[in-house]
């Protein structure tokens, strides 16, 4: 999808699949950007153990930020309606993509991880 000028006060968008417009309300687009505080608490507590594990020596993180983007990609690959295989493999997967981008931004390196 691509976006279009609006007189309308909201984005205005054409699917370039379908051709048809669609119009983003500003109800729409608080509801695409934020989850809710039930899906983000179940999320959340579902990368909650692994944070708690996360050792960066001296370094501090803050593992909210962390956990924030996991919700974020969670909610993003529709990790509540996979199989319970899929949601283990995706959990471990979004969590070290996650903390690995964090870390990464603030520049830690931990090279005790890359000896085993």
């Amino acid at each position: 999808m691509y976006a279009l000028p609006c007189d309308g006060g909201g984005a205005f968008y054409n699917d370039i699949f379908t051709g048809q417009d669609l119009k983003m309300t500003e109800k729409t687009e608080n509801a695409a950007s934020q989850p809710d505080q039930e899906f983000a608490k179940k999320a959340g507590d579902r990368v909650e153990p692994l944070l708690t594990h996360l050792d960066t020596g001296d370094h501090e993180i803050e593992k909210d930020k962390i956990k924030t983007h996991f919700i974020q990609l969670w909610e993003f690959e529709d990790g509540e309606n996979l199989s319970s295989e899929d949601q283990y493999l995706t959990t471990i997967a979004l969590f070290m993509y996650a903390s690995h981008n964090h870390m990464d931004d603030a520049n830690i390196r931990i090279d005790k991880a890359r000896e085993f």
